[in-house]
């Protein structure tokens, strides 16, 4: 008997382990020092585009707020640097005017505080990546009333920071009046 307990306690052991997986997965670490730049628009009402190439005229990947953080994949180059969204596969290009390298002092934030709003009480579809074919991790615990960060909106998603997590969530379920629906 105490041998069968035992594999069950282990078996039920294993199976939390491998439920909590995919949300220590999702943690980040934040950007070095080193390559660390932040979004510091002098309009800060306004959102910085974060380009698929180093010019005004390239498509849009995502508009990001005030105090957003990046990473930096090369050297800055004719007003423009590639960068990474902290804590997401997301590149591009932005333009080095409106950021600020590794500040000594925090960028004042402009990243909205929005308040979880689902109609149907179920929860959110959050995922690793901009795609609906991308990891879906599933509910999160945040419920109606609860309130998240939203970093940055794309064409068809948003990022939202939720606690030490940076997942994805399809703008279908944000409005731009910052609720999350």
């Amino acid at each position: 008997m105490e041998k069968k307990h035992n594999c069950t306690t282990r078996m039920l052991c294993l199976v939390l382990v491998l439920l909590c997986l995919p949300v220590f997965a999702l943690a980040y670490e934040p950007v070095p020092d080193d390559i660390l730049y932040v979004v510091n628009n002098p309009n800060p009402t306004d959102r910085l585009n974060l380009r698929t190439q180093p010019n005004e005229s390239a498509p849009s990947l995502g508009r990001y707020y005030n105090g957003v953080r990046l990473g930096a994949l090369s050297q800055p180059s004719n007003g423009w640097i590639n960068v990474f969204v902290e804590g997401t596969s997301v590149t591009g290009y932005m333009q080095t005017q409106y950021l600020v390298y590794n500040p000594s002092t925090p960028v004042p934030s402009a990243i909205p505080l929005v308040t979880v709003n689902n109609k149907n009480g179920t929860g959110l579809t959050l995922r690793e990546k901009p795609s609906s074919a991308s990891t879906n991790v599933g509910l999160q615990p945040v419920r109606n009333g609860e309130t998240v960060l939203v970093l940055g909106w794309g064409p068809d998603w948003c990022h939202v920071r939720i606690e030490n997590l940076i997942l994805t969530l399809n703008k279908n379920h944000c409005d731009l009046k910052g609720n999350v629906i």
